[in-house]
């Protein structure tokens, strides 16, 4: 059985992050013979690990910023001695790269990954030891088929904790590779299962053997699921130059145009009030990273703009995680060259309430996800899910007013942008969303609804749905 050692570590520069947009610290568990530290980034709902156990620790499905690593690793003076990956992840950019570079350590993962970089390949059933811990992999291709879990326990012990990647993804079956995990661990009495990715229900970090039985586990909200980021994965992406994460290039005419990519993350209300043709409102405050690699997938070319230097560098920094390339600049230079603007409309909660009663009522268009819609929703809206619109604009009509809905305000702001680059002009965002909506003490409807009755322009009238 091998034994894992220790390297140096190798200092790296990086733009820190405002709390709620780094990786955090979302769960330390002491166990015999070592530490589990979980790593969680929200704006991606992924979780990464370090397994520390006598000064020494492995790096487990790291995110691409491994600064935050760096930091537990300095203070706590442990070294670390690999990275492993579970898998080749599709739902975000993985630093393996980056912290194999800057800590001077092997990257471990499956001999059928078909990797395109220097690493160590691991088969099924294969053994090292960390400190006083003994770490097992198992292949556990439900996932992806080049799915390897471990197990870490002490070298006289049963096994403790299992790393599972995304192999709880589906359903959970006798004949998994999972359920064979799990009973090589059944002895255990506190056996723990960890994931790569934020679990449906109550308990999201972490989940038992027990708790798994007949049961279907799959990864929490926004899972992206790209294609090319696993490639950029597989190949190994480049080394970030973490001081010029944003190179500045001059605002040109040519931006604005349905060609280019430029995404502006002001906010919703100074956006309404001009912003450039054919651009993308997805604030910086929120899922940000998921939204820009959903509708413009990676590695295009991202043109950034705002109004703060600081939030536009933070911005390219996180895009990072998600593999887009950035550039951009000042929204006020572009103004300041006299470049087109185009202005919007933002509704407030009672603007609509009063035109859904009026004989020309807007069409309301709902572009949450159907499983939110089916749940709550306005009177008569109709549903089309953000990822699908931009495929979908032939379904809505250009002669009547449309407002757009969501949850909180955030998507149906990138949605004005989606709409304005299929012509339609007659279109506001109802501030605030369905949150405000619900604020305001008015009420949706829930559950089953009665075939909506058709309007002048065949689309759904606005108050045809009946609440239950």
């Amino acid at each position: 059985m091998q034994s894992l050692t220790c390297c140096s570590l190798v200092a790296g520069g990086v733009v820190k992050l405002s709390d709620e947009k780094q990786q955090k610290i979302s769960h330390n568990l002491q166990f015999d013979g070592g530490r589990v530290v979980q790593f969680h980034l929200g704006v991606l709902s992924t979780y990464s690990y370090l397994l520390c156990s006598c000064n020494a620790a492995l790096l487990i499905d790291p995110g691409r910023d491994v600064n935050s690593y760096e930091e537990y690793l300095f203070e706590n003076n442990i070294e670390l001695c690999g990275v492993f990956l579970t898998h080749i992840h599709t739902d975000y950019v993985s630093g393996h790269i980056e912290a194999g570079t800057r800590f001077n350590v092997p990257i471990f993962l499956s001999r059928t990954a078909d990797a395109g970089f220097r690493h160590i390949p691991l088969d099924d059933d294969t053994s090292f030891t960390l400190g006083r811990l003994k770490l097992h992999f198992y292949s556990t291709p439900e996932h992806a088929a080049e799915g390897i879990s471990m197990t870490a326990g002490t070298l006289e012990g049963h096994p403790e904790i299992i790393f599972a990647g995304d192999a709880l993804t589906g359903t959970f079956s006798d004949n998994s590779g999972i359920d064979r995990l799990c009973r090589t661990a059944e002895n255990s009495e506190h056996i723990r299962i960890y994931p790569a990715h934020e679990l449906n229900g109550p308990d999201k970090n972490w989940t038992t053997p027990e708790k798994l039985k007949n049961t279907t586990v799959s990864a929490g909200q926004h899972p992206l699921h790209l294609e090319n980021l696993r490639e950029i994965n597989r190949r190994g992406p480049e080394i970030v130059n973490w001081e010029n994460i944003f190179p500045y290039t001059e605002p040109e005419i040519s931006l604005a145009s349905p060609g280019q990519h430029v995404v502006d993350i002001r906010n919703c209300a100074d956006y309404a009030k001009g912003h450039i043709p054919y651009s993308l409102n997805i604030e910086s405050n929120g899922k940000m990273e998921y939204w820009t690699a959903k509708l413009i997938p990676p590695p295009q070319e991202v043109y950034l703009t705002g109004d703060n230097e600081m939030a536009l560098t933070e911005t390219a920094q996180r895009l990072q995680s998600v593999g887009c390339r950035t550039k951009g600049f000042l929204f006020e230079e572009w103004e300041q060259k006299n470049l087109p603007v185009l202005s919007s409309v933002n509704t407030d909660v009672q603007e609509l309430d009063t035109l859904l009663w009026s004989e020309e009522a807007p069409l309301v268009l709902d572009v949450r996800t159907a499983e939110e819609w089916q749940k709550s929703r306005l009177p008569g809206s109709i549903n089309i899910p953000l990822d699908e619109l931009e495929d979908r604009l032939n379904e809505l009509p250009h002669d009547r007013d449309i407002v757009i809905v969501c949850a909180s305000g955030f998507r149906s702001a990138i949605a004005v942008g989606i709409l304005e680059r299929g012509s339609f002009r007659s279109i506001s965002n109802l501030s605030g969303g369905l949150a405000a909506w619900l604020e305001a003490g008015k009420k949706l409807n829930s559950g089953s609804f009665h075939t909506p009755v058709p309007s002048k322009c065949g689309m759904k009238s606005p108050l045809a749905d009946s609440a239950s």
